[in-house]
């Protein structure tokens, strides 16, 4: 339609525009359709046609409707607003639909209400302009009555099922739902806009999803009734159990037309049922695991249930045995039937719940097994008695153990009697349960009031604290018991005794008896004491005589050293004096005198110096980097020449007495030079490192849970045969002429000296004309 259309310029107002063939099919379409359908043509709305559905939904005739405008055959509808409605669409040609629209229609002789679906869609012709409009229609005013009255209904339901403690639903015949009792809001913490339709489906268990689907899917398409349980999300997160069920409402023809349902709370029933189903479970278990003889036995019919274990105990196959009590009872020793048999029915008759009783069973090969057996009484909410559970153990191994065991009994306190010392056996938690006569004998106190805790009144008090502290710390460890305490004597001293104890322990470990021992050692402590005594007599009196040897080593030292003082003074000043008139053989044997008292001299100096490494010294934190800065100061003139190369580490600080330290360095360093290779230039070097744990392991001599640096004092000199290496070591040991090589050989003497005085250890490597390795082993701390 062109924007300018007018109403007056409109084609004619006729259906004449198309060809008889399409107008043809157009009328079968209309007057054949099942909905009311109709054609109005023109400004005036003209009906053209229309079928029967449609005359029945205005309420009209024919002949007050074709050929008329449709105001004019239904005035009513004019004044519904259903004339604006048809121009606008006739004017803009855009369709208009409404759904369940209320219309004041004649209905039975009267205005009625009815509700209209229906639809206005521009009619053109074959130019495509608007001649009229086509009009389709549903009367669908039974179904909006229905659904009212159902909401009505829904309203009494709602007020009914929200005091109701279940969860109610319904929904419609598609199984989409359309309300839930206010428990259900309650229960979930959701509204109800979240619940509608399928909205409900997410508060259920991810594990139940599938199969809750599938049965309400099922009720849907076949309208059986839906049961089923699932899982349910509460407000706070927790799933509990309910049984849902739900009933299909039904029209006169049998159609569904609503679901109704309700959801019960069994979580505590399913609780019950899975504890009933674990506890049926386990007992099953317990009889098929348990080497016990199981039973069940139903008190009203006599009856007997046995498990595995019984064959398996007594050799029985299934069918030897008749299930009966009266089959049991045939099976006791003769001389226990009577005594057993009483005793069960007395038990039931007396109202009390556990029995136990030990007796001869008869197992298939005829022999009989000591049994102890065991029962529980089940009673009903009367009090009677309907079903008594029970295991038969064979503990006939254990009844042939206590009879040895009592025979071993027997023996022990034979042999106990016999035994000088006194001989004692305690329970798990240390009462003494026996003791042997010696104590009697020994000591004077009666056995029955030292039984238990009672011997501890005897101990000394002095030693009583120590001796229970010892003994309550074997209790709680269950090691070995051993002490020495002195107990009173008959005499009416106290004797000191050694206590030993053994703990007895099963096979799993648990300790079940004591047994323990008190021998009398007062001789040999006294010998003990004697010995101590005179070994501190002796101490003091080696003591005395170091102390008088060193300070006799310290003036013989000192007193030594001034005629050698004196001897190189004279010697020195008679060269100078008569050096032009001594001879040549008198030159040199002044030489050699002199050169005689430098060494003997030196030799002094280094004995000194030995001898004072065994003073009580101060062990501080050295640096080993301080001490060889002081050796190289004290040997510059020898380590600055040209031939000579010195390296040393970055080294550890120790706790170390610095002075011998000083020597330690200063002798393996001095001796690296003294023994270089002549015309050859000296390599000297210190290196460290701390030493692994996996190494120290095949070192001897050493505290393998300290933590060492090893220090290798390294030259390329001389070297010298590794079948010497303990040899250098020695007091005045010498390797070379001291023509060839100067020394005292005290030096690496007293290098051993000072590493055992630091508790470290120290050793040389060495190949002859291929250098020497001096290592020494100092501790971390």
């Amino acid at each position: 339609m062109q924007e300018d259309q007018g109403m007056d310029k409109r084609a004619p107002e006729s259906m004449d525009t198309f060809d008889s063939e399409f107008e043809s099919n157009l009328r079968k379409m209309i007057l054949n359709s099942p909905v009311a359908m109709c054609i109005l043509m023109g400004s005036e709305y003209v009906v053209e046609i229309a079928n029967d559905r449609m005359f029945e939904l205005w309420g009209k005739s024919k002949q007050q409707m074709l050929g008329k405008p449709i105001f004019e055959g239904l005035p009513e509808a004019k004044e519904q607003g259903f004339e604006e409605l048809l121009k606008h669409v006739y004017t803009t040609g855009e369709t208009f639909s409404a759904n369940e629209r209320p219309v004041n229609l004649p209905r039975n002789g009267s205005i009625e209400i009815a509700y209209i679906n229906f639809v206005y869609d521009p009619f053109r012709n074959t130019k495509g302009e608007i001649i009229g409009v086509m009009a389709v229609a549903i009367d669908v005013t039974d179904q909006v009555k229905a659904r009212i009255i159902i909401e009505e209904k829904n309203q009494e339901l709602s007020f009914v099922t929200d005091i109701m403690p279940q969860m109610m639903w319904a929904t419609e015949a598609d199984g989409l739902v359309s309300f839930f009792n206010r428990r259900w809001m309650e229960y979930t913490g959701l509204p109800f806009e979240e619940l509608i339709g399928n909205g409900w489906i997410k508060t259920l268990h991810q594990d139940d999803l599938e199969k809750t689907l599938f049965a309400w899917n099922h009720s849907i398409n076949t309208g059986e009734l839906y049961e089923v349980e699932y899982r349910v999300r509460r407000y706070d997160g927790v799933y509990r159990w309910f049984l849902v069920r739900g009933t299909p409402m039904k029209d006169h023809h049998g159609n569904i037309v609503k679901w109704y349902g309700s959801n019960t709370d069994i979580e505590d029933q399913k609780q019950h049922e899975n504890n009933l189903h674990l506890s049926n479970e386990r007992f099953n278990l317990v009889a098929k695991a348990t080497q016990d003889a199981v039973w069940d036995w139903d008190l009203n019919l006599g009856k007997i249930w046995w498990n595995d274990g019984f064959q398996t105990l007594f050799g029985y196959n299934e069918g030897d045995f008749d299930q009966t009590i009266d089959s049991w009872t045939e099976m006791l020793h003769p001389e226990d039937r009577q005594r057993v048999y009483e005793g069960i029915n007395n038990f039931i008759s007396s109202g009390d719940n556990i029995w136990s009783d030990e007796y001869r069973f008869r197992k298939k090969n005829g022999q009989y097994a000591t049994v102890l057996d065991r029962g529980y009484v089940l009673k009903d909410e009367a009090g009677h008695s309907y079903r008594m559970l029970g295991s038969m153990q064979d503990i006939t191994e254990r009844k042939n153990a206590e009879e040895r065991i009592r025979d071993s009994e027997l023996m022990f306190r034979n042999m106990a009697t016999m035994l000088p010392a006194v001989i004692w056996t305690a329970t798990p938690d240390g009462q003494l349960n026996f003791i042997s006569r010696q104590w009697e004998t020994y000591y004077g106190n009666p056995i029955r009031e030292s039984l238990g805790s009672g011997w501890a009144e005897f101990v000394h008090p002095d030693d009583k604290p120590n001796a229970a502290k010892a003994w309550q710390a074997s209790l709680e460890s269950g090691t070995e018991y051993e002490t020495e305490f002195r107990v009173l004597h008959k005499s009416g001293i106290y004797r000191w005794v050694l206590v030993r104890a053994l703990p007895i322990k099963d096979n799993n470990g648990i300790i079940v008896r004591w047994y323990g021992s008190n021998t009398d050692i007062q001789e040999k402590k006294q010998f003990q004491e004697d010995l101590e005594q005179r070994v501190k007599e002796r101490t003091y009196e080696l003591e005395m005589r170091n102390k008088e040897l060193e300070e006799f080593t310290y003036v013989s030292s000192h007193d030594l050293q001034e005629p050698l003082r004196k001897i190189l003074i004279f010697s020195e000043m008679i060269n100078s004096d008569k050096k032009n008139t001594l001879s040549n053989e008198s030159g040199l044997r002044l030489n050699k005198l002199r050169a005689s008292a430098l060494r003997m001299s030196a030799a002094l100096s280094d004995l000194l110096n030995f001898a004072s490494l065994d003073k009580g010294d101060q062990f501080v934190h050295t640096d080993l980097n301080d001490i060889v800065d002081s050796v190289k100061s004290d040997l510059e003139l020898l380590l600055n020449k040209e031939n000579v190369s010195f390296h040393s580490d970055k080294l550890p600080v120790v706790a170390a007495i610095p002075h011998q330290m000083h020597q330690l360095f200063y002798n393996l360093v001095n001796n690296a030079l003294k023994f270089a290779k002549p015309g050859e230039g000296s390599n000297i070097s210190i290196l460290n490192r701390e030493v692994p744990g996996e190494e120290l392991a095949i070192l001897k001599d050493l505290d393998p849970a300290k933590r060492y640096y090893e220090l290798s004092f390294k030259d390329n000199g001389i070297g010298f045969n590794p079948e010497l290496s303990e040899k250098i070591f020695r007091m005045f040991q010498r390797l070379h002429a001291k023509e060839t090589y100067p020394g005292t050989g005290i030096g690496l003497a007293l290098c051993k000296k000072v590493v055992m005085n630091h508790q470290g250890k120290i050793w040389a490597e060495s190949i002859p004309n291929n250098g020497s390795i001096f290592k020494v082993m100092l501790p971390v701390q």
